[in-house]
């Protein structure tokens, strides 16, 4: 009888783990939204923040028609403390010919090809950023997908946050092909940090 009993306990058991997996809902993700929980749910536990940071080895731009751009900066192990007065972003020297666009139909294919493998060892981080707040296309959630599973994609840590103004200036340097000269460019000093 106990036999019974645990073959009719397992039957079941693999039957429940057989049903169809609910799919993940596409929420729209708005960056100061999150930005502010996260900040309050620390605040909460009596956790400090980690320290700001803006840039990775591997960064996804998300330009303000949803399309998807591709860069790696060299791996530098340093960190570089933001003043939290005066949190400006660092000016990195991006070029156009820095950027790769990724097209929205080949996401996950293109960042298993092209993250640096630091990130897949754990030493750094993913950064997507976007020219817009809210975050809703169709590439996003395909990029998130991706992230999330971790098996595919190795990625352990990304932050999502607003493009930089360097790299706003970049980019519309190179969707109008135009020649890029960071000397000549016009900075806005106050959201871009030149260190000497």
């Amino acid at each position: 009888m106990k036999k019974s009993h645990f073959l009719l306990l397992l039957i079941s058991f693999f039957l429940l783990n057989c049903t169809k997996k609910e799919e993940v809902k596409n929420e729209v993700y708005i960056i100061s939204k999150e930005d502010r929980d996260n900040k309050k749910r620390l605040e909460e536990a009596k956790i400090p923040p980690a320290p700001k940071g803006y840039y990775g080895l591997t960064h996804i731009i998300i330009d303000e028609k949803g399309d998807l751009y591709f860069y790696q900066r060299p791996y530098r192990f340093v960190w570089i403390c933001i003043d939290e007065e005066d949190p400006l972003p660092e000016f990195i020297d991006l070029n156009p010919n820095d950027l790769v666009k990724i097209p929205n139909h080949t996401v996950a294919d293109f960042l298993k090809e092209n993250t640096a493998k630091r990130i897949k060892e754990k030493k750094g981080v993913l950064v997507i950023a976007s020219q817009l707040d809210t975050l809703k296309t169709k590439a996003f959630f395909e990029l998130m997908y991706f992230i999330h599973d971790y098996k595919k994609s190795q990625i352990a840590l990304y932050l999502i946050r607003r493009t930089t103004h360097e790299e706003d200036v970049v980019l519309k340097y190179k969707k109008n092909d135009l020649d890029y000269y960071a000397d000549s460019i016009q900075w806005d000093k106050s959201r871009i940090r030149f260190f000497d």
